[in-house]
């Protein structure tokens, strides 16, 4: 009987280790991947997350082999695929746009990639009938594409994209045309297809909240260089620069300066407000990162709060955010959840304090 793919990837180790090694990518002038490095685990969910021109989706075609690297090299498993073509590497990629047959049954378009390798048809049909059932699709395979909704067409695109068995499956922005509620629910639908598949996933997207649900580690770029890998708490609670605080969800900055012992921030009005221990942070100009949700609206003053008003609330179901101006011009964005009750008595212009709990700021150079 024929091995499933999880079983042929266990016994195989066919998870794909993939390290980019200084890879640098220039078209004309125009240097678009500055000497990237990383290394991408066997069996792992990958992000390359950044905005548009960024580099991401250029370091993606690389790997695919559709781009030639200017330097640098890229190997898999050890071994350097730089110089092979796109089909002699056991890679896949999942479009934006899908790039499906719509005069073909679903069967059709998933088993066309193995017909043009010559595959027995018996073996195409086993693989063909495993892949549908694995998208949830076997009870469409006779059904054109032509028919199909939106999130169907992708996972017909998953299905054929992972019927020749890669060891890595690139998957270039396959969830922007869909609407919010599939979006979402077919970032469930990936995860759930990479932990049972066991191979390595490279998704590339410009969208935060798509690269923190679903990703074991995320790589964050801009500019063509790579600026932090970690894991998406990393990435959300410990930013190494502005660029990617900023980038990653919604974040306060305020500015000011770090007293040498690492632990007392001083705001450009005076106000000083104790932090936890900064062991990368130098003593000097320096720039305090907090999310909204990490501060607190209290009625008086006490340590570690700064004084304000409030300029509007904003509600969002679950939660509103509070917009509080504070002394010297400094505009905050405060979280509070709606069940906690309380949001609802808040006026504009009412005064207030925002507490700025020492644990939870992170201090970043400049």
């Amino acid at each position: 009987m024929r091995q499933s793919v999880r079983q042929e990837a266990a016994q195989t180790g066919r998870g794909g280790a993939l390290s980019v090694e200084a890879v640098t990518k220039w078209f004309g002038t125009y240097r678009a991947l500055d000497a990237v490095s990383l290394e991408i685990r066997s069996n792992e969910f990958f992000t390359l997350l950044g905005p548009s021109g960024c580099g991401k989706t250029t370091l993606l075609r690389m790997i695919a082999g559709f781009e030639s690297s200017s330097e640098g090299r890229i190997l898999l498993d050890g071994n350097p695929i730089s110089s092979l073509p796109p089909y002699e590497r056991p890679i896949n990629t999942v479009f934006q746009s899908y790039a499906l047959f719509p005069h073909m049954t679903v069967a059709a378009n998933v088993g066309f990639g193995l017909k043009m390798q010559g595959r027995a048809e018996a073996e195409i049909a086993d693989t063909v009938r495993e892949m549908l059932r694995l998208v949830q699709l076997d009870h469409l395979a006779e059904r054109k594409v032509a028919q199909l909704s939106g999130g169907q067409q992708q996972r017909v695109a998953l299905a054929r994209a992972l019927a020749p068995r890669p060891k890595v499956l690139l998957l270039d922005e396959p969830l922007s045309a869909l609407d919010l509620k599939l979006r979402q629910a077919m970032q469930i639908e990936l995860k759930r297809l990479q932990r049972e598949l066991g191979i390595s996933f490279v998704f590339v997207t410009h969208d935060q909240e798509e690269a923190l649900t679903m990703s074991d580690r995320i790589a964050v770029m801009s500019e063509g260089r790579l600026l932090q890998v970690g894991s998406p708490e990393d990435i959300y609670e410990r930013p190494v620069n502005r660029f990617v605080a900023d980038f990653i969800g919604e974040t306060n900055f305020i500015e000011g300066t770090l007293d040498k012992t690492g632990s007392v921030f001083t705001t450009r009005t005076g106000a000083k407000l104790r932090v936890g221990k900064q062991g990368d942070a130098d003593a000097g100009e320096a720039t305090l990162a907090i999310r909204p949700e990490q501060l607190h609206l209290v009625k008086s003053a006490k340590q570690n709060t700064l004084p304000g008003a409030i300029e509007s609330v904003v509600y969002f179901g679950t939660d509103s955010h509070v917009y509080v101006r504070c002394d010297g011009g400094l505009n905050l964005v405060v979280r509070e959840q709606n069940s906690r009750g309380g949001v609802s008595a808040l006026r504009e212009g009412q005064p207030i304090h925002v507490e700025v709990p020492a644990d939870t700021s992170r201090i970043l150079k400049g």
